[in-house]
C-alpha cells in the first residue's frame, strides 16, 4: 500500500487551529464588498449575534477578528500595530463562554441570585485578563512606560476598593488573576463547604466598559479604535448567564462593542436586567444569520466553497496551482456516469433482454393483475399487455424504459385508455430518441429523470450516486463544517483504495459513495440536541426519510426529488411544534425562505426541506423539486413522539396510493377517463 498522505481536511473545528492557520485558512465569499467582513461590520459600535448550525463559520470569523490574528496579518502586510488597528478601525479580545466552565456556577447549596453575581464578577474578571494582555503589548509598542503605569492608575481606580496594585499593567494582570485563583478555589469546593468565602470588588459592567475607555484616553495612537468583545460560544450559558451578557449589550458605553457568537437553539432569551426590558434585533443588536446567508445566494457560497477548499488544499500541498485553478476542481473527482437516454453505463447494469429487466418484469406483472381484476382502462386481454409492455420497452434505452411506464402508471391511476396512452407516449419517446423535442415529453423528461435513475440503481443493487464538487457543496447548506468533513471522509477512502487524490489521481465513484454516506451519518450524530429534544428530532427525521424513500421508489410518486414539504404550524401540536423548531435550529431541516403558497387557499404556510447532508444515508435526492403539504394530522403523527401507529398507517396510506395496480383505492373496476389528457406530469 502506498504511503498514507496528511489529509488536508483532517482539522474541521476551528476551536482545533492555531492562529495561524485561522489567517492562512481565511477565505471570504468575495471581493467586491459583500464579504464577511463587510457583513460583520466589526468597527460597527451596534452589537451583534453571530447565529449559525454547528459548522457554519462562527468561531473562525470571530477569531479571525481577533488581535491575535489581527497582529499576524499586520506583520505579514508589514503593516505597523497602530497603523493596522487604526485602519480596520478595532481591536477584537477574542474569548469562548465554554472555556469558563459556566456549569460550575450553579447549585451546590448556593442561591440562584448568588450564583449570578459571582458568575458577572468572574466573567468580568475572565475578559478583563484578556484585554489587559492586549493592552500590554499595545504599551510595548506605544514605546511608553509612563503611559503603562498611568493606564494601570486609571484601571485601578475601575475597582469599588482603593487598595489596588498599579504600577504596571503587569501588576493589575497578577491583581486579577490572584483574585480568580482565591474563586477558583472557592466556587470548586462549595459543594464540600458549604460556603463561598468572596468580596464582589467591581460594579457590573466598570471594566467591560472603563477599560477600553481608559485605554483610548491614554494611548493616543488609539483614538478612533473601537475595543470589540468577541464572545463565543454563548449557547453554553444558562439563562441567567444569557439574561447578564444581555445587560451588558444593552447597557454598552464607550469606545467599545459585542460581538457574540452562539447556535440558532443556543440564544436562548433575549432579556436583560435592565428593569425586565427585552433586547430587540434592529434596536440594541443586529442579528448575522451566516448559513441562511449563504444559502440565500447559492452561487456566492459555491465560491466561497470553492475558494475554501482551494485554499485547504494549497496550504497542505504547498502549491497554489489549486487557487489559480479553482474552477479546475472537478477534474479531480471522477465524474458521474452517463444518465442520460442514450447511456451506455445505465445498460451495463441491466440484462440486455429487456424482458429480464427487474422493471419490465414488475410491470407486466402489475398490469397483468389489472387486467385480470378489472382494474384498468383499456387493454382486455393477454395481447393487449404484451401490446403496451412492448410500447414501454427500448431495449437501448433503460431511462426511456422506466419514463415510459411511469407515464404508464400516471395514465392507468387517472382512468385513463392505458393502450392508446402507451401508444401515444411510445411516438413522443421514440421522438425523443430520434433528437425531436416536444415541450411537454422534455419536461417530463427533466422532471422525473433523476428519480427513476435512483429507481434504476437500486433495483440492480448499485449505490445511489451523490458525486463531484458541486454536488459535494449542495449538500453542505451552508455549513462549511459539513462540507469539510464529507470531504475529509472521500479522502481518507480514496487513500486507502490505493488513490491519488489532488495528487494526479482521481477520486472514484465509490471513495465519493463511501464517504458521503459516512458524512451522513456523523452529521446526524453530531448535529443532534442532547437530550430528549435530540431523540425527539431523530425519531422524527426517521419518520420523515421513510416517507420521502418511499416517494422516491414508487410506482406513481407522490412528489418528484421530494425532500421538502409545506406545514401550518399554527393548528399541530405543541410537541411537534417544539420539534420541527429544534430539527431547523440545529438544521436537521433547513427553513427554506418564501414559504409555499398553497394551491386551494393561496394562504403561504412554512416550507421546509430535510437537509441533504442526510440524502445519502437514506437514499434521497440533493436536487429539490416536489413539495408536498401535510396536513395537522400527519404532521402531528411525524412530529409527535408516541404517534407511531398513527405514522405507520400514513405511511402504509402512502405506499397504498403509489402502487399499482390499486392505487389505494378499493378493487372495484375503474369508469374510463373521457376526457384523457394528452400531457405528462
Amino acid at each position: 500500500m502506498m504511503e498514507r498522505a496528511e489529509n488536508p481536511f483532517r482539522i474541521t473545528k476551528s476551536n482545533n487551529l492555531i492562529d495561524t492557520q485561522i489567517d492562512s485558512l481565511w477565505v471570504s465569499p468575495g471581493d467586491d464588498g459583500d464579504d464577511l467582513t463587510a457583513l460583520a461590520r466589526p468597527a460597527s459600535p451596534m452589537a451583534m449575534f453571530i447565529l449559525g448550525g454547528k459548522g457554519s463559520g462562527k468561531s473562525h470569523l470571530m477569531r479571525h477578528f481577533s488581535f491575535q490574528v489581527q497582529q499576524i496579518r499586520f506583520v505579514k502586510n508589514q503593516t505597523p500595530v497602530f497603523s493596522g488597528l487604526g485602519s480596520e478601525g478595532y481591536v477584537g479580545i477574542y474569548a469562548r463562554c465554554g472555556g469558563l466552565n459556566s456549569h460550575r456556577f450553579a447549585r451546590k447549596n448556593q442561591s440562584d441570585h448568588r450564583w449570578a453575581d459571582l458568575f458577572a464578577y468572574y466573567f468580568e474578571l475572565w475578559v478583563a485578563d484578556r484585554t489587559l494582555e492586549i493592552l500590554e503589548a499595545l504599551t510595548v509598542a506605544a514605546d511608553g512606560s509612563r503611559v503603562d503605569r498611568e493606564l494601570a492608575d486609571d484601571i485601578s481606580k475601575l475597582f469599588d476598593v482603593g487598595d489596588i496594585p498599579a504600577n504596571s499593567m503587569g501588576d493589575i494582570r497578577k491583581f486579577l488573576s490572584d483574585v480568580r485563583r482565591k474563586l477558583d478555589y472557592a466556587i470548586n469546593n462549595s459543594s464540600l463547604t458549604g460556603r463561598i468565602d468572596a468580596e464582589i470588588l467591581i460594579t457590573r459592567g466598570k471594566l467591560f466598559f472603563g477599560i477600553p475607555a481608559a485605554a483610548c484616553a491614554r494611548i493616543r495612537q488609539l483614538e478612533g479604535v473601537r475595543f470589540l468583545y468577541l464572545l463565543d460560544e454563548f449557547e453554553n450559558l444558562t439563562d441567567e448567564q444569557q439574561i447578564y451578557l444581555n445587560t451588558l449589550v444593552r447597557e454598552t458605553e464607550g469606545p467599545m462593542s459585542f460581538k457574540i457568537g452562539s447556535r440558532l437553539y443556543g440564544f436562548r432569551t433575549q432579556r436583560t436586567l435592565s428593569g425586565g426590558e427585552l433586547n430587540r434585533e434592529g434596536s440594541e443588536f443586529e442579528a448575522l444569520r451566516l448559513d441562511e446567508r449563504f444559502r440565500s445566494d447559492s452561487s456566492r457560497y459555491e465560491e466561497f466553497a470553492r475558494r475554501l477548499v482551494s485554499r485547504r488544499l494549497s496550504t497542505s500541498f504547498g502549491n497554489d496551482i489549486f487557487e489559480k485553478e479553482i474552477e479546475k476542481l472537478e477534474e479531480y473527482f471522477e465524474p458521474s456516469p452517463d444518465l442520460s437516454a442514450q447511456s451506455h453505463d445505465l445498460r451495463k447494469i441491466l440484462p440486455l433482454d429487456s424482458t429480464e429487466r427487474r422493471h419490465i418484469a414488475e410491470f407486466k406483472r402489475k398490469l397483468m393483475k389489472g387486467i385480470a381484476e378489472g382494474l384498468v382502462v383499456g387493454p382486455k386481454s393477454t395481447s393487449d399487455a404484451e401490446a403496451i409492455v412492448q410500447a414501454v420497452t427500448f431495449a437501448e434505452s433503460p431511462l426511456l424504459e422506466k419514463l415510459s411506464i411511469l407515464s404508464a402508471y400516471q395514465h392507468w391511476f387517472r382512468s385513463d385508455d392505458l393502450v392508446e396512452a402507451a401508444r401515444r407516449t411510445r411516438d413522443s419517446a421514440e421522438s425523443y430518441l430520434s433528437g425531436a423535442r416536444n415541450d411537454r415529453f422534455d419536461e417530463f423528461v427533466k422532471k422525473h429523470k433523476g428519480d427513476m435513475v435512483a429507481q434504476i440503481l437500486r433495483e440492480n443493487s448499485q449505490r445511489q450516486i451523490y458525486s463531484g464538487i458541486k454536488t459535494l457543496i449542495r449538500m453542505s447548506e451552508g455549513l462549511p463544517r459539513a462540507l469539510i468533513t464529507t470531504l475529509k471522509h472521500i479522502f481518507d477512502w480514496s487513500i486507502y483504495m490505493q488513490e491519488k487524490p489532488f495528487a494526479g489521481g482521481k477520486i472514484s465513484l465509490t471513495a465519493q459513495s463511501r464517504g458521503v454516506t459516512e458524512a451522513a451519518d456523523w452529521f446526524l450524530e453530531h448535529m443532534l440536541e442532547e437530550g430528549d429534544a435530540g431523540l425527539l428530532v431523530r425519531s422524527s427525521v426517521d419518520r420523515l426519510s421513510r416517507l420521502f424513500r418511499a416517494n422516491r421508489f414508487a410506482d406513481k410518486p407522490v412528489e418528484t426529488s421530494l425532500i421538502a414539504f409545506s406545514v401550518d404550524e399554527v393548528q399541530i401540536d405543541p410537541e411537534a411544534r417544539s420539534t420541527i423548531k429544534s430539527a431547523v435550529d440545529t438544521s436537521i431541516l433547513i427553513n427554506v425562505i418564501g414559504g409555499q403558497r398553497e394551491r386551494n387557499s393561496e394562504l403561504v404556510s412554512r416550507k421546509l426541506e430535510l437537509n441533504t447532508m442526510l440524502s445519502p444515508r437514506f437514499d434521497l435526492p440533493v436536487a429539490r423539486r416536489g413539495v408536498t403539504t401535510f396536513s395537522v394530522d400527519q404532521t402531528n403523527a411525524i412530529f409527535v413522539y408516541n404517534q407511531r401507529d398513527a405514522f405507520e398507517k400514513l405511511l402504509a396510506d402512502w405506499e397504498a396510493k403509489m402502487t399499482a395496480p390499486y392505487f389505494g383505492r378499493s378493487p372495484s373496476p375503474p369508469q374510463k377517463n373521457s376526457d384523457q389528457r394528452d400531457l405528462f406530469e
